[in-house]
């Protein structure tokens, strides 16, 4: 092979599209623990997400500002599997009948994308990207398509799942660290709750709720090593007594 660095050749090009850092998905401890989606709402196995899907077609304005309503956005895909949770959703909603419905992609005025929820643009599945204005579907094969943001489809919501102790805060202070840019996953990663409807989007667990958290975690952990005591000594005499209170 030629060493010489004026020859030219033909060369392959490589963007990591489909790769990211898999999001952590043990929530801070002082937040307590997630709460299970709202009825009609979705998540993976351990994922700290819910989605739902919406049959209504309506252009994509419409599907934006009603996810804001229900304290959610139009939903963000970071990776194949959850393009794929996403997919199976729109292909198992018989009520709907969906074969397509917006997802949060939207153009930046350079003409690249971006998520609604402001969270890394680090995936997609573009099988067409034709429009330098509209935004991105899905369809029920898992494929993306840009379309001009004025044509009518369903619409994929997305939100985090609540904590404990973030539901039972009712003395809002403002998170340290946050400003009126923060995202609902930076909160996150700050340690913060985050609701649209509160005062503060973002805001800190109440020392109260974290101690009250903590305290039946420690009551628990306290009942179930005293009931192994009774059990050991019960054994040695050997005599089972069971206690009901």
């Amino acid at each position: 092979m030629s060493t010489n660095c004026e020859t030219k050749r033909n060369f392959i090009c490589k963007l990591d599209k489909y790769t990211i850092t898999p999001p952590d998905n043990d929530a801070p401890a002082h937040l307590g623990s997630p709460v299970e989606c709202e009825n009609g709402w979705n998540s993976l196995d351990g994922g700290l997400d819910c989605f739902k899907t919406f049959g209504k077609e309506v252009i994509y304005a419409e599907a934006r500002r009603s996810c804001l309503s229900m304290d959610s956005s139009v939903a963000s895909i970071h990776d194949l599997t959850i393009n794929l949770f996403v997919k199976s959703l729109l292909s198992t909603d018989t009520s709907a009948h969906l074969k397509s419905a917006w997802i949060g992609a939207e153009r930046t005025k350079t003409g690249a994308w971006k998520w609604m929820d402001g969270s890394n643009f680090v995936f997609s599945n573009f099988v067409t990207d034709n429009s330098d204005d509209g935004n991105a579907i899905i369809g029920v094969d898992g494929r993306w398509e840009s379309q001009d943001s004025n044509s009518v489809n369903g619409y994929v919501c997305k939100k985090m799942k609540k904590f404990e102790n973030c539901l039972a805060t009712s003395e809002i202070h403002h998170c340290p660290g946050s400003n009126s840019g923060t995202t609902e996953q930076h909160c996150y990663e700050l340690g913060c709750c985050w609701y649209v409807t509160k005062t503060s989007h973002c805001f800190s667990a109440s020392e109260d709720s974290r101690k009250s958290s903590e305290e039946h975690t420690a009551g628990f952990a306290a009942g179930i090593t005293a009931m192994v005591f009774i059990l050991m000594y019960a054994a040695v005499g050997g005599v089972y007594y069971f206690v009901k209170k």
